[in-house]
């Protein structure tokens, strides 16, 4: 695989992993390189590949990995409260989050969607002469939103659907299996259950506690610092309607760093100025000095000193402001 891809053009670095059961391979394109042909490419030279792989192998495939697509915020909400509530706050607050002009996404870690589980008691489903199989079937038939048809009013055209799905516990508990002359047999009957999240695929932790995360990627093309205090204003205003025990804590903020390179380079900038109205200045001082006295030990100072701040700044980028003056003697 990895003689065939490193002879795309364009291409400037190659780097492979591999484990037991998986292996990948990052390409890194040139600048300018047209990146929709790159990835055409790239899936030819993997087809080529694809019959030297072992038989038992899945499916290769190419993907694209666009930088500019990576969180540019993390939003990290924990406390001292149940599981429900901090996935219901977190759902949430995705809502109000991904509504957000310039928000691509905000994807969720370390939540579990709710599941409910229903334990059968065994003699009371032979008692009714059920199976298992059947209570799962109807259970699965009636958690389920069925199509209505449509409504035509004339002037436009509505999609109807009837909601069937199970909410609580007692919806579930009330279900009813089986009728028996004038009894009705409630899945109640037969088993007991409760609603519970399923097992956990990913964790997040704050400072040890329990906490789920939103890690809020930007569009491409839009203001990264406009769209983090957009989303920073929405979950202060969010928050106000938490309980007590649930906080939160923002990390990966990226407009810190272009904020602090912002003001790096406005410094150097206003420093690059300053310098060049000092040399502007120092050099009509000097025609002068050319003219007059040019032996005047403080005409020569000055020019030392331009030189030796330039050389400073170049040295430690700092910021010098200086204000001198050369007088003839009279």
């Amino acid at each position: 695989m990895e003689k065939e891809l490193k002879g795309l053009e364009g291409l400037k670095e190659l780097k492979s992993t591999a484990s037991e059961g998986h292996a990948s391979i990052i390409l890194e394109f040139e600048s300018g390189v047209d990146i929709d042909q790159a990835i055409i490419d790239a899936k030819d030279k993997v087809d080529r590949a694809k019959s030297e792989l072992p038989d038992d192998a899945d499916e290769p495939t190419v993907t694209e990995i666009n930088l500019s697509t990576f969180p540019v915020l993390r939003v990290n909400l924990s406390g001292n409260v149940d599981f429900a509530t901090l996935s219901r706050t977190a759902k949430n607050l995705q809502d109000a989050i991904e509504a957000v002009d310039g928000v691509l996404e905000a994807a969720i870690s370390g939540d579990r969607d709710q599941q409910a589980q229903i334990i059968i008691r065994p003699e009371q489903l032979e008692s009714y002469n059920l199976s298992l199989t059947d209570v799962a079937n109807f259970v699965s038939g009636n958690n389920r939103l069925v199509a209505a048809g449509n409504l035509d009013t004339g002037a436009s055209r509505f999609s109807l659907k009837v909601p069937g799905l199970l909410k609580t516990k007692e919806d579930i508990l009330n279900l009813p299996i089986k009728a028996e002359g004038d009894q009705v047999v409630l899945l109640g009957d037969i088993a007991t259950g409760e609603l519970t999240f399923e097992d956990p695929s990913s964790y997040a932790r704050v400072e040890g506690k329990r906490s789920i995360t939103l890690a809020v990627s930007k569009r491409v093309g839009e203001n990264i610092i406009e769209t983090i205090e957009a989303v920073k204003a929405v979950i202060a205003s969010e928050s106000e309607q938490w309980p007590e025990n649930l906080e939160y804590n923002l990390t990966g903020d990226k407009s810190t760093d272009i904020e602090t390179s912002l003001n790096d380079l406005f410094n150097n900038v206003l420093a690059a100025t300053l310098l060049v109205m000092i040399v502007i200045v120092w050099g009509s001082r000097y025609s002068q000095c050319s003219t007059g006295r040019f032996g005047d030990s403080r005409c020569f100072s000055i020019r030392y000193f331009v030189v030796g701040l330039a050389r400073l700044h170049h040295q430690y980028g700092c910021l010098v402001c200086l204000d001198t003056q050369c007088r003839h003697a009279s």
